[in-house]
């Protein structure tokens, strides 16, 4: 649980800072960053912070669909029209890169 993850980090992902997620193919880092994305980039009335996010795609793998999808199946009234889904995507920088030097 993300209460339990909260514990862990000693209050969660913390504001203005960088947070890494390292592990095994297949055990979730994807979607919990988005989750923790999304968190970030919800209104306060809905549960976020009401900021932006930046996602850093080492992997080339980041999917706007996704992140979208869990913002609609979670809160289906709120994210229905276009305004509020662009809204939404607008709060979150993605940045791609292949390696260090990029």
């Amino acid at each position: 649980a993300l209460s339990e993850l909260d514990k862990a980090l000693r209050g969660g992902a913390r504001v203005g800072t960088i947070t890494e997620v390292v592990g095994p193919s297949g055990i979730g880092k994807t979607q919990l960053c988005l989750q923790i994305c999304l968190s970030a980039t919800l209104t306060s009335g809905s549960g976020g912070l009401a900021g932006g996010a930046v996602y850093i795609d080492t992997e080339g793998s980041f999917n706007a669909s996704r992140f979208l999808e869990m913002a609609t199946t979670r809160w289906p009234n709120f994210f229905q029209d276009k305004p509020r889904q662009l809204e939404l995507m607008s709060a979150l920088t993605v940045y791609s890169v292949g390696s260090s030097h990029d």
